[in-house]
């Protein structure tokens, strides 16, 4: 009976082990980066599209269209003041 023999050892840069690590970890990179660029292109491409639709209806570029919903969103985030003429009512 004669035992099989065994091949010769790997050098260590080539041992399977770190070879399917190797490729795991670009598998899962490349996936997190598609991720990414696809979910910014999504975000970029759905506020254009309600952009588009609104121009008509403001009469002004998407130039325009971004800086005025830019302010109406920083008015709304402010935290609310009451004024004098708030707080007294109506008299």
């Amino acid at each position: 009976m004669r035992l099989a023999r065994r091949p010769a050892e790997l050098p260590p840069d080539q041992y399977q082990g770190s070879a399917v690590t190797y490729v795991a970890i670009c598998v899962v990179s490349a996936t997190a980066i598609k991720k990414y660029f696809l979910s910014t292109v999504v975000r970029r491409s759905a506020s254009h599209a309600v952009l588009d639709a609104l121009r008509p209806l403001c009469g002004a570029s998407r130039h325009m269209l971004v800086l005025r919903v830019s302010k109406i969103r920083a008015r709304l985030k402010a935290p609310f003041r009451p004024s004098a003429t708030d707080s007294e009512g109506s008299k």
